[in-house]
């Protein structure tokens, strides 16, 4: 059988913004969570910590690719934590970042 490659897809955890209401992000977000704003929400690391319960035993995982977002960035770091430690590559690829409608494609040209 030909070896096989497998990519798992994995969206942010929730992000300050996202856990605003509507008055939130009129009357408070300039101020007081302009610091957090894209940022993980504490129910955002929870969501993350799980994930990397999920995968701590993750051995087929040979390569991460984050966008250089600041919420995927922190997901994937404590997500993958386990996997980082091992000294799996963690690469931020500027594809990534926002839908740029490009698809997976341009991964291949990291992997060997």
């Amino acid at each position: 059988m030909p070896p096989s490659t497998i990519i798992h897809l994995m969206r942010h955890a929730q992000v300050w913004i996202s856990s605003l209401t509507l008055i939130d992000i009129f009357l408070t977000c300039r101020s007081q969570h302009d610091s957090l704003t894209g940022r993980l929400s504490d129910d955002g690391t929870k969501q993350a910590l799980t994930f990397a319960n999920l995968f701590k035993d993750a051995h087929h995982i040979t390569h991460i690719f984050c966008s250089p977002e600041i919420r995927c960035k922190q997901s994937a770091e404590i997500a993958l934590r386990e996997v980082i430690a091992r000294g799996i590559p963690f690469m931020v690829v500027q594809e990534l970042s926002d839908n740029r409608g490009i698809g997976l494609s341009f991964i291949w040209r990291y992997l060997p």
